[in-house]
């Protein structure tokens, strides 16, 4: 405490005893400002703090779920691994799909864009395929479990596989004919053609396979990255509240310090200044 507040201190003490006053604590308040201390029905900040260090009970719920969350994506590998996967698999659809549009005498400065295009589709109609005949095999493994006869495939369904067998059969067409060779043998050409249409049927399956399987990674995933998210605000909250709170208990003590010595030394004035005056 400097010499200015002491004086001031000092002489608001002596002008109380000379009026028969004691207004210590007005005085206090009025140099060193409120105590400071929590509220949270007024401030709505220390509201939130408040609500942060009641929230126990939720940052424990949220480890708890988070670790049942864990157990279950530690079934799935992480969905970046089948992105890698299906990246390679799509790569070599289109280098497959390029060796087609070679195979019927596309010009080189075109066989890019319409090998990519090619090799989209083969990709597209062959995971709508594999989703709807296993959605009606889904559909009737349900119904045998409940006796009932099994659901007649959709008209949409043959259609779509009437489709697939005839886009496979133009390729594998295609592939044939681009491996007839006068010295071959006929079994040397169907064996040819067959690994030549394994080679483009083969990346478009395991990519839809892939297409699967990340869906359900990512599935299994997404809770354990919102928790883990949810779970790092609540403990940030909870450690920014004590934060706060311990930096406020600080303030109030240092505040009840400079406040004890102020009435301490208001009390000694006050009483010399009355006995002073009564003599």
């Amino acid at each position: 405490m400097n010499l200015f507040k002491q004086r001031t201190i000092e002489q608001g003490a002596r002008e109380d005893a000379r009026h028969g006053l004691d207004s210590v604590e007005d005085r206090i308040v009025a140099e060193l400002g409120p105590r400071p201390k929590l509220d949270s029905t007024g401030n709505p900040e220390h509201a939130e703090f408040v609500t942060a260090l009641q929230d126990n009970v939720r940052i424990a719920e949220l480890r708890e779920d988070l670790v049942r969350a864990e157990d279950v994506a530690s079934n799935h590998y992480p969905p970046i691994l089948y992105t890698a996967g299906l990246a390679v698999a799509v790569a070599a659809e289109v280098l497959g799909a390029i060796l087609i549009m070679r195979a019927l005498g596309v010009r080189p400065a075109e066989r890019l864009p319409l090998g990519f295009a090619l090799a989209l589709a083969l990709i597209g109609i062959t995971a709508v395929t594999a989703h709807r005949t296993s959605a009606r095999a889904s559909e009737g493994l349900k119904t045998n479990s409940l006796n009932t006869p099994r659901p007649k495939r959709s008209v949409w369904t043959l259609l779509l596989l009437l489709a697939y067998s005839l886009f496979v059969g133009a390729i594998a067409v295609v592939r044939i004919q681009s491996s007839t060779d006068e010295d071959a043998s006929r079994i040397g050409t169907v064996a040819s053609s067959l690994l030549m249409l394994a080679t483009c049927l083969g990346p478009a399956w395991m990519a839809e396979w892939l297409m699967r399987k990340r869906a359900l990674a990512v599935a299994a995933h997404r809770p354990v990255r919102m928790l883990r998210r949810r779970l790092r605000d609540a403990e940030r909250a909870l450690k920014r509240a004590r934060m706060a709170v311990n930096r406020m208990a600080r303030k109030g003590a240092a505040w009840d310090a400079a406040a004890a010595r102020r009435r301490a030394q208001y009390r000694t004035i006050h009483r010399l200044e009355s006995a002073g005056g009564s003599r």
